[in-house]
Parts: C-alpha cells; structure tokens; sequence
C-alpha cells in the first residue's frame, strides 16, 4: 500500500487572530513523502503557489473551510490542503459548478452536505480555525499541492466507492486517496 511521511514545521499554535501569517509562511518550507506503490517511485509532496488566482466570495471560503473540517478536519494540515486542491481542481473543471460552494454542494459529492444543519452549524475548535486558516491561505495565497495537480476524486481508506479506479489512483495522504478519474 502507500505509506507517508510528513516533514516540516507547521506553527498553528493560536488559530484564528494569532500567527496565521506566520503559519501560512511557515507551511512553505512543509513537504512531504508519499511511497506509491502502483508507480514504484517516491514523489516529493511540496505546497507551492499557483499564479492563476482563484475568484471567490466570503461565502466561498466559508464553504471551503467548512469542507476541509467536514472532510478531513482530523487530519494533519498537508490532508487538509489535499481536500481543498480537490474541490478548487473541481471548480476549474466546471463540471461541478462554477464557485466553490457550488462544488462543495454538488449532489452527492460531499456526505457531510446531506446534512443541512451542518451548513449553518457555528464552529469553533482547533480544527476548525486550522481548516478556515487552511481556505484562507488557498483562496488568497494560491497555495497547492504540486502532485495533486489533477486530482478530482478522493475517499477514505476504509471505504471502496464504487467509482474507484485504481489505475488513476495517484496517491494517498493520511486516510484519503487520491485520483485524477473515476469509473
């Protein structure tokens, strides 16, 4: 299977109103390993800054907080950043909508958008400013993840989706793997 490591240092010490600058500049030094066995090789996993902004509202980032929190708020921050590159890859296509709330509540995308309290729910804990600092950093700063370039699906490690198509699998980080295709 895969197997990774994450390296680097990553500063959320306050979350929210203290040093997310600081952590955002912080996570430019950050990598990580993946071991994927379906190619035989190890592929650095570096965050760098895509140069075609992004349109987006403050809606839009409250969505895409809130689907890193839903998706993978219990991950570290790198799995945090794999969610948001899917969803913003998402958005480029057009396939499923045209902003990112409009991906984010795609039909049958998302399973925490079936629960419509969720939408609306306040949040507050560490997660949650380190999935909203996350957003904010993808949204303004242009922050991605080189080898998720294309990638536009993804799901838990416990589950096999029958969309899943392991020869377009291009890596796992933390409990999701990734692919540029489905079934």
């Amino acid at each position: 299977m895969f197997k990774y490591a994450v390296f680097g240092l990553f500063a959320w010490l306050g979350y929210g109103f203290v040093a997310q600058n600081q952590a955002m500049q912080d996570l430019r030094y950050s990598m990580a390993i993946i071991k994927n066995s379906n190619i035989k090789e190890t592929t650095e996993l570096v965050l760098f800054k895509d140069t075609h902004p992004i349109r987006y509202t403050d809606r839009d980032l409250d969505c895409l907080a809130r689907n890193i929190f839903f998706e993978a708020g219990t991950e570290d921050t790198i799995g945090k950043y794999a969610v948001a590159q899917v969803t913003i890859n998402r958005v480029n296509t057009g396939r499923w909508g045209h902003s990112i709330c409009g991906v984010v509540y795609s039909p049958d995308q998302f399973s925490w958008t079936k629960d419509s309290e969720l939408a609306s729910i306040k949040l507050a804990s560490d997660n949650w400013y380190e999935s909203r600092a996350v957003a904010q950093a993808v949204l303004s700063q242009g922050f991605r993840i080189k080898t998720l370039k294309k990638a536009l699906y993804y799901h838990a490690d416990y589950t096999t989706p029958p969309w899943r198509d392991n020869d377009q699998q291009i890596g796992k980080i933390g409990r999701h793997i990734f692919y540029t295709k489905a079934k």
